[in-house]
């Protein structure tokens, strides 16, 4: 039991900082196509959004490549003229290129 234990947290403790690491060439890929997407669905003005900001969210299965995963990079932005808020997603594979990208209209 306490050898199990131990893998549990050996594992949660490896897999938390492969999440986490985004390198920054891909950040600023992945923020330029956030911010081509959110202009071109929403009409709205990028730089309204705070894009310093992003998280990154569990990945998805690539369909492309099988066996691999897609990072998630997320941002939240806020339109004060409309009171609107709206989620933006990147998809970014394993070579750091965006191969997708969704504008989320979240409310008021």
């Amino acid at each position: 039991m306490k050898k199990l234990s131990m893998l549990i947290v050996i594992s949660v403790l490896m897999s938390a900082p492969a999440l986490a690491q985004v390198d920054a060439a891909t950040v600023q890929t992945a923020t330029q196509t956030a911010q081509k997407a959110y202009e071109a669905v929403t009409g709205n003005d990028a730089r309204d959004v705070d894009w310093s900001t992003f998280v990154v969210i569990p990945g998805m299965k690539d369909p492309v490549t099988p066996g691999h995963k897609l990072r998630v990079l997320q941002w939240e932005g806020f339109h004060p003229g409309y009171r609107t808020y709206d989620r933006v997603r990147v998809l970014v594979n394993d070579g750091g290129s965006t191969v997708g990208a969704e504008v989320l209209y979240m409310g008021r």
